[in-house]
């Protein structure tokens, strides 16, 4: 047989043989005609150019037959080869194009029958558990992101991919190496449907599953997802979780989106890994069966927590998932949980910066890690040195923290005292004016000694003096704007915000020497300080509180006989009494009827046009000496004398207001001998000596030409009236 010949006659071939040359094409991804034509010159027929039937099916294997459905296994070659009897052949191009249709048939049915035998496989090895003959079924990509460990056929079932019987709907050629198949699987009353992606295996020649899609509801609707980027999601989770209970630093960054990852790498070791044991929960560890929302490249995935819910935020760079964030939600109210573990890390951060800066005595650190008023009103004058901090200690120990949604408190314990850093989110004032993006700052330091029955303030300590000091200058000269300053809410609401305040500029109390203050004492308890010390001869104790970033003045306690040691409780007081005095010597009625309660209102003053001359002799006794103020809400009565007539007033709160609810006047040297103001003037009244008879009197008089003399005025003391300028200005 010479190679001029152009078909070699030998005995029939195998249908075995022809398996490989289909699958030899597939493998090599050559044009199938070319091949089947070449090997097709090659191949024998039976003498009578009969058929090539299943009489050959003996010589090959049982597994391989199966492969093929029956009607492959019978093909009559002579059909497109052997054209009838005789010597001559179709010519070599007309040959191969007749292979090639009748190859092209068979290609198509070829083509689903191998999409169906990899998905069959897929499916079975799903069901089964079988991770091995998964990743068999699989391409290398599908194995690297969805079946890279051994709890992946776990998580697998957790995304629900059905599986049994398997309808190919469609299958469609993406690539010559990439198909895209539509199948129903399951029984067909419940089949649900789904797109397998598939991909042909270079090494073994056969189609794999490279992909599945499926429709999943969203909650706001139907959306298909890739089990390749859920299963990628889902295992980058697991290995995050399991890199942060015992990994190294560098395996726990490693997961770390870069705004994630800056926070923490700064972190100092010992806050590393307590940050670690919060995120991944103390206890006995609970099944982790995540529940992910996707959503592009952004999702949250939910994991159980020993406490509660893990929150995983993620997103995904190139083909890997990084966490950008995580938050612990309790279940227990006892617990704040981690509401931000990117923001727990900023605020240990500065709180390492502030307290390195602090040991080091570096103000312009200190500027940046301290919030402006706890810097300007405390640190940046204070001699730090006076309230050491064990910062080398506290930054190697271990910290408890608790987040709330306006603060973070920091607990960090020393060798006998225990340090609370309090930080805040605050806005930053860009210089156009504009406010800038929020950042972490301390802005207060608490320490808790003697098991927490001593609690001081950093800003306390460091301010307790200065304000004092500020203080009683302000008290000396009278200063009303320095003082509202420098009190509480509560003692500005009570004496220095009111219009009468003024009056205080000549009242006689308190009378402080102008001495430098010694302090004896300082007792802390929580937002409250309480300083006693000695002005000259004068003892006393301010109390302070915590209030707008600064230690503001609540109250000063001085020693007193008969009357109240509350500076804020006499002031109060005294300043209704000196406005009512006041408007008695400026015979001012509108003024007497604010200040006064209701009986007198409506008794007396209502009833006048004018003030009657006998309020102006009782201003001075008003204005003298305090002796005695007795408080017993609602009735409060203030003695006052300027040794010769004393004045006992009667005053009561309506309202918020303290108002005089009347005056008598009492002779020193004849006790007996007292005036009351109400009972006075209404009888005053009511004889015509003043009010509207009197009017009526005196214009009949006028009219008559008679001459019209002055009511008569009680007087029982002489002395010398006060300068009319102190309360006419």
């Amino acid at each position: 047989m010479t190679q001029e010949e152009p078909f070699a006659r030998t005995r029939a071939p195998s249908i075995f043989q022809l398996r490989v040359l289909i699958r030899s094409d597939q493998a090599h991804r050559v044009d199938t005609c070319r091949i089947a034509t070449l090997k097709f010159d090659k191949l024998p027929f039976l003498d009578d150019g009969g058929l090539l039937d299943s009489t050959c099916h003996s010589q090959v294997p049982q597994d391989d037959l199966s492969f093929y459905p029956q009607k492959w296994t019978s093909i009559d070659l002579s059909s497109f080869i052997w054209l009838g009897q005789g010597t001559k052949f179709m010519p070599r191009t007309s040959r191969s194009l007749l292979f090639a249709a009748a190859l092209g048939v068979m290609t198509a049915g070829c083509t689903n029958l191998m999409a169906r035998r990899a998905i069959e496989r897929f499916s079975e090895g799903l069901q089964a558990q079988n991770l091995e003959q998964l990743k068999e079924s699989s391409s290398k990509e599908f194995e690297q992101y969805a079946l890279r460990q051994p709890e992946a056929i776990g998580d697998l079932k957790l995304l629900k991919v059905p599986t049994g019987e398997v309808e190919i709907v469609s299958v469609e050629k993406i690539s010559e190496g990439e198909k895209k198949a539509l199948v129903k699987i399951g029984k067909k009353d419940k089949a649900k449907e789904l797109e397998y992606r598939l991909t042909l295996n270079d090494t073994t020649g056969r189609w794999v599953v490279d992909d599945v899609i499926m429709k999943q509801d969203s909650g706001i609707g139907m959306v298909e997802r890739s089990v390749t980027e859920q299963m990628n999601l889902l295992l980058s989770c697991r290995e995050f979780l399991d890199a942060w209970k015992g990994g190294s630093r560098n395996e726990k960054l490693a997961y770390c989106a870069p705004e994630l990852k800056s926070e923490l790498e700064k972190l100092p070791p010992t806050w590393l890994h307590k940050l670690a044991e919060q995120v991944i929960g103390g206890g006995r560890n609970r099944t982790y069966r995540p529940d992910a929302r996707m959503n592009n490249d952004k999702a949250v995935v939910v994991v159980p927590h020993p406490d509660g819910d893990l929150f995983l935020e993620c997103r995904q760079s190139g083909d890997q998932w990084q966490i950008t964030d995580l938050a612990v939600e309790p279940t227990s109210e006892d617990s704040t949980g981690i509401r931000s573990a990117r923001k727990m890390a900023s605020a240990l951060n500065r709180s390492a910066e502030f307290l390195t800066a602090y040991a080091a005595e570096n103000l312009e650190s200190l500027k940046n890690t301290a919030s402006p008023d706890f810097f300007e009103k405390c640190l940046s004058g204070a001699d730090l040195s006076e309230v050491e901090l064990p910062v080398p200690t506290l930054l190697s120990e271990k910290y408890e923290a608790r987040q709330f949604p306006d603060r973070v408190e920091l607990l960090l314990h020393g060798p006998q005292t225990t340090y609370m850093l309090t930080l805040k989110q605050i806005e930053r004032d860009l210089e156009d004016g504009t406010k800038g993006a929020a950042v972490t700052r301390i802005d207060d330091v608490t320490l808790f000694e003697n098991d927490g029955k001593e609690v001081k303030r950093l800003s306390a300590l460091f301010l307790t003096q200065s304000v004092v000091s500020l203080y009683l200058d302000a008290l000396r000269g009278r200063d009303i704007t320095e003082l509202k300053q420098l009190s509480s809410p509560d003692f500005n609401e009570r004496v220095w915000d009111r219009p009468e305040a003024t009056h205080f500029a000549i009242m006689p109390d308190p009378q402080i020497e102008d001495a430098a203050p010694e302090v004896i004492s300082t007792v802390f308890r929580g937002d409250v300080s309480e300083v006693t010390l000695a002005v000259g001869d004068l003892p006393m104790t301010i109390v302070l509180t915590a209030s707008r970033g600064w230690m503001v003045v609540d109250d000063v306690i001085m020693p007193a006989v008969g009357r109240p040691t509350s500076l804020k409780q006499n002031l109060e007081v005294m300043l209704s009494l000196h406005s009512f005095a006041m408007a008695c010597g400026k015979g001012d009625l509108a003024e007497l009827i604010r200040y006064s309660g209701d009986g007198l209102d409506r008794i007396v003053w209502r009833q006048l046009d004018e003030t009657p001359g006998l309020t102006s002799q009782i201003v001075r006794p008003l204005l003298s000496e305090v002796l005695t103020v007795e408080i017993s809400d609602p009735w409060i009565k203030v003695i006052t004398s300027d040794g010769i007539t004393a004045a006992e007033t009667h005053l009561m709160r309506e309202g918020s207001q303290i108002v005089v609810h009347d005056v008598v006047l009492i002779s020193e040297a004849s006790p007996e001998h007292r005036v009351e103001l109400m009972g006075t003037l209404r009888e005053m009244i009511a004889i015509g000596e003043i009010g509207p008879l009197a009017k009526r009197r005196r214009d009949i008089q006028q009219a008559r030409g008679e001459i019209v003399e002055d009511a008569p005025v009680i007087q029982h003391a002489d002395f010398t009236p006060i300068e009319r300028s102190l309360y006419t200005e």
